[in-house]
């Protein structure tokens, strides 16, 4: 079957895709590999443009002014994630300091990074950057509800 539906494709068809048009036509469902959609810290590498993680924030570092070279001033914070591959650093640029300014963000929270890139930092070490088109989700804690039972 799989043989006639290449002949009728007139060698159009590799017998895998004939094969998977053939399942789709008796109603053969295949089972597929699940795409892996999450990014974790080991994953990255330098000069990614476009990378959304998510990790425990452990560490918070207070926010400075400098002095770009046109001569204007900008902010730079810090912030450490983990997840169950590893830590990394992230810088927050500009307007994105706010999180660490206005005490948006705990230790401890679980926050999803999105648009940010990726650079070398001076330690040899990645470091996931956020600018003006990145953004950071906070996920809210959820505490159980406690049912003490006597026992």
């Amino acid at each position: 079957m799989i043989e006639k539906k290449m002949t009728d494709a007139e060698g159009y068809l590799t017998d895998e895709v004939a094969a998977i048009i053939l399942a789709y036509e008796l109603e053969v469902e295949i089972p597929r590999k699940p795409i892996q959609t999450e990014i974790f810290i080991q994953d990255l590498v330098s000069d990614l443009t476009d990378i959304t993680l998510t990790g425990e924030l452990v560490s918070i570092s207070s926010s400075r002014t400098f002095t770009k070279k046109d001569g204007t001033t900008g902010q730079i914070g810090e912030l450490m994630i983990v997840d169950i591959t590893g830590r990394l650093r992230v810088v927050l640029w500009n307007e994105k300091t706010r999180l660490i300014n206005e005490d948006k963000i705990e230790l401890g929270q679980r926050i999803k990074i999105l648009h940010g890139y990726t650079r070398e930092g001076i330690d040899g070490r990645i470091e996931l950057h956020l600018g003006s088109r990145g953004s950071i989700q906070i996920y809210q804690r959820q505490i159980a509800e406690q049912n003490p039972q006597e026992k």
